[in-house]
């Protein structure tokens, strides 16, 4: 990793906190931008906690356009 790569995971490590589901997008889409190719990324939290905005916004810093769901909310309403 470069030296920007170890600043922004260095600030991950301290930890960021956002405000707004916006926010964290926002926030995941600068993040994927320094991502290696081929780093494996796993998230924990309480429901409810962002995991799936912050994967939202990954995913539209990576690119993709495709629709990101939750698999817990699929699971809670079966």
């Amino acid at each position: 990793m470069g030296m920007k790569e170890d600043r922004l995971f260095s600030q991950w490590e301290t930890g960021i906190v956002t405000h707004s589901a916006k926010e964290t997008e926002a926030v995941a889409a600068t993040f994927a931008q320094s991502l290696p190719p081929d780093l494996i990324l796993t998230l924990a939290g309480d429901l409810g906690a962002g995991k799936t905005t912050f994967v939202r916004g990954l995913a539209r810093g990576l690119g993709i356009e495709e629709d990101i769901t939750s698999p817990s909310f699929a699971l809670l309403h079966v």
